[in-house]
């Protein structure tokens, strides 16, 4: 076994975690009478982010020096996907009243946790990767720190509605431009 896989294997178990929460929140939050198509849609794009970032984590594979500091940077993306799985999807799903609420109720821990998440995948890509650190994925990430942080203290149901569109938007441009292959941040 080699160090990446042997760490892979930790990071693998957080991701599970969240996927796990994901999927255990889905059918109540898409339960009819009860859904509320925002809190779905960052559902949805929170398992996709788990799925993206289990599919990038290959591009850590291949030469990269690893110890402590790096390693738990790379582990920092997971623990901040586990986080937002359990801020949009509470441990008793089923006792949701309304999604509606429940997504206004925690949509200032919601976006900041994805802030946070976009910063550390950045810095992950910079510092462990080596990646340059102005970029057109880093320009992607940085715009969406400053959205969700705006997201994060704004109560408009208008601009979560437009956020969730762009964030769409950005996962379909990703995935047909950058993430089509393993290993995508080091091509």
């Amino acid at each position: 076994m080699t160090l990446f896989e042997y760490l892979a294997v930790f990071v693998s178990i957080v991701l599970s975690f969240g996927v796990i929460r994901l999927l255990d929140g889905l059918p109540p939050a898409v339960t009819r009478g009860h859904r509320y198509w925002l809190h779905t849609t960052w559902l949805v794009t929170v398992l996709w982010l788990h799925v993206q970032y289990w599919w990038v984590l290959w591009s850590y594979n291949a030469g990269v020096a690893w110890n402590y500091p790096r390693f738990v940077l790379v582990l920092a993306s997971p623990l901040l996907l586990y986080s937002l799985a359990i801020t949009l999807v509470p441990r008793d799903p089923g006792a949701v009243g309304s999604w509606r609420d429940h997504f206004y109720r925690v949509r200032a821990r919601f976006f900041s946790l994805y802030a946070c998440w976009m910063l550390a995948a950045g810095l992950a890509n910079w510092w462990v990767l080596g990646q340059p650190f102005l970029n057109r994925l880093r320009l992607g990430q940085g715009t969406f720190v400053v959205l969700f942080l705006i997201g994060a203290t704004t109560r408009k149901p208008w601009y979560h509605g437009l956020l969730a569109v762009l964030i769409v938007l950005m996962a379909v441009v990703f995935i047909t431009s950058l993430f089509l292959q393993p290993a995508p941040l080091t091509q």
